[in-house]
């Protein structure tokens, strides 16, 4: 009875080994691809944004009441000729645990553009 509930305790721990070294393979993994997609059209990562484009980006966001507070994370740049483009996630940080509002989000600022407010959505496929 004594062997048999130390096997049984070796095995416990070792499929949770396996399960938290493969948590932390399967996160590696995806951070490498995050940064490759962000880097392969000549963006370069921001380790930190400026508050002027965190204030513009969260405003976007930010409802009408309530106290929701956004932070931009895997912030990445590209210089245009007439601004700058952006690439990032926006995760709100009000709640017990951070939950990303927006992933891989696309912003172009720029002084000389006087565009109206406008957003972009996916194309319905109505067929399926």
């Amino acid at each position: 009875m004594g062997d048999t509930t130390v096997i049984v305790a070796l095995l416990v721990a070792l499929v949770f080994g396996v399960l938290v070294i493969g948590s932390i393979l399967i996160t590696r993994k995806e951070k490498a691809k995050r940064t490759r997609l962000t880097q392969a059209p000549g963006m370069m990562p921001v380790p930190q944004p400026d508050a002027a484009l965190a204030e513009q980006i969260c405003a976007l966001h930010r409802p009408a009441r309530g106290t929701a507070t956004y932070k931009l994370r895997n912030v990445s740049r590209r210089p245009l000729a007439d601004g700058e483009l952006f690439l990032f996630d926006l995760v709100d940080t009000s709640g017990d645990g951070d939950s990303t509002t927006a992933h891989q989000a696309v912003a172009i600022r720029s002084t000389t553009l006087q565009l109206p407010p406008f957003k972009v959505y996916p194309r319905v496929d109505t067929q399926q």
